[in-house]
């Protein structure tokens, strides 16, 4: 029969000599900088999403003061656009961001909403 070593929880001196006192703290990552970014990050995708997800009231809208004579299907399907437009550029854009940086992307797409 074969036997299992056990593991021994007896405490052992360190391996290291360093003197943990003399060593320094290494600085911690983030800041104000990098929380400013979250939360400008949870802004934006909070006011992307709520846009996406409230067009039963834009359809209703629409419905009634622009689009009298036209079917709910067809009203319906401008929701449907701005949903499948969102996702398939989405790629686009975070490829744009990472090829340029965001200093060149956001003018250039910003430029190219306002034209469409």
């Amino acid at each position: 029969m074969i036997e299992k070593a056990t593991p021994s929880f007896d405490r052992h001196p360190p391996g290291s000599t360093t003197d943990t006192e003399s060593c320094k703290p290494r600085q911690q990552e983030g800041g104000h900088a990098a929380w400013s970014t979250v939360m400008g990050s949870v802004l934006i995708y909070y006011a992307a999403s709520g846009l996406m997800n409230s067009f039963g009231f834009f359809q209703d809208y629409y419905s009634e003061e622009f689009l009298h004579d036209t079917p709910a299907a067809n009203v319906a399907f401008i929701g449907t656009l701005q949903m499948a437009l969102s996702n398939i550029f989405a790629p686009i854009s975070g490829a744009l961001c990472d090829r340029y940086g965001v200093k060149v992307s956001i003018p250039l797409l910003s430029f190219c909403r306002l034209k469409a």
